[in-house]
């Protein structure tokens, strides 16, 4: 089951330093709906990520934004 936490802007215009899983990290626009599923790893000391396009959830999100 997934759990959505809504992040807000700070004072400063950012939000605040969130730590994501591993695999299958999803990260929704406010403005748009657009949702990524996101991997992270760390390679070398470096941390990497990788992210594509979740049509099916962004589909859900712009849905449930129309309704409101």
């Amino acid at each position: 089951m997934t759990r959505i936490v809504t992040e807000f802007e700070l004072e400063d215009g950012w939000s605040r330093w969130v730590q994501p899983i591993e695999q299958g990290y999803k990260m929704a626009c406010c403005d748009c709906g657009l949702v990524h599923q996101m991997d992270f790893r760390i390679e070398d000391d470096r941390v990497q990520f990788r992210a594509r396009r979740d049509a099916r959830s962004t589909g859900q999100v712009r849905r449930w934004k129309k309704l409101k």
